[in-house]
């Protein structure tokens, strides 16, 4: 449940370019059958808030399918306390909900540099995360926390996370174009290729990141493998 209100704090300062920073989890409910979906209250820190203490609430919604494959589905993550009207067009979106052809089907292979005969159109989908941005963008280890989690949920594994995930490499692939090749990093729709080691382990992970033309929504689907 924490990953899953990180997301929505990653998510939401994404979409407004803010900075809060997730503290706790002070409310959960959880609604089904077809359908595992949490409303999650999360406490957060707006990092750039003159006070240093200056506290607020986020609320999201996570929705995770009942399917062997780590899909999840955000439809809601806002400040507190912004009118919420009950959205019954949530279902309607998920179970219709067409991205570009080149991101759907089955997850890609993993890939830890650009196709050596990629020709330059191809080529150009890709951005190669030095060091310095992947330090920058917390929510890259995140997204590898999830990969992980998917490792220790298809062992039968409720471990927690490691104290320390060591990132080792970050391939962007997107279809959208961007003036600086940094820029894809922004990308709303896009593919990351993530090594990482952790417990003694290197592992390779695949998470692919879609949108729809509506706010607070977003699609994040993980898939990851443990290295001989």
């Amino acid at each position: 449940m924490v990953l899953y209100g990180r997301l929505g704090v990653h998510w939401f300062n994404f979409e407004n370019n803010r900075n809060l920073e997730f503290i706790r989890i002070p409310k959960l409910n959880t609604e089904h059958p077809f359908s595992e979906s949490y409303y999650i209250t999360v406490d957060v820190k707006d990092v750039d808030a003159a006070a240093a203490d200056h506290s607020l609430t986020l609320q999201t919604m996570v929705r995770r399918p009942l399917i062997d494959e780590l899909i999840l589905y955000m439809a809601h993550c806002r400040i507190k306390p912004t009118p919420v009207e009950r959205d019954t067009t949530r279902f309607k979106y998920f179970n219709s909900f067409v991205p570009d052809k080149f991101y759907q089907g089955p997850m890609p292979d993993f890939l830890s540099e650009p196709p050596e005969d990629a020709d330059h159109d191809d080529a150009m989908r890709f951005y190669e995360v030095p060091d310095m941005d992947i330090d920058k963008y917390d929510w890259l280890l995140l997204y590898a926390e999830f990969a992980l989690f998917r490792v220790c949920e298809k062992a039968g594994s409720h471990s927690f996370l490691p104290e320390e995930i060591e990132m080792k490499n970050v391939l962007v692939e997107t279809l959208e174009t961007h003036t600086e090749p940094s820029l894809k990093l922004k990308s709303m729709n896009a593919i990351f290729h993530i090594s990482f080691r952790a417990n003694s382990f290197d592992y390779t992970s695949v998470v692919r990141r879609t949108t729809i033309l509506v706010p607070e929504h977003m699609f994040l689907e993980v898939d990851c493998r443990k290295e001989p």
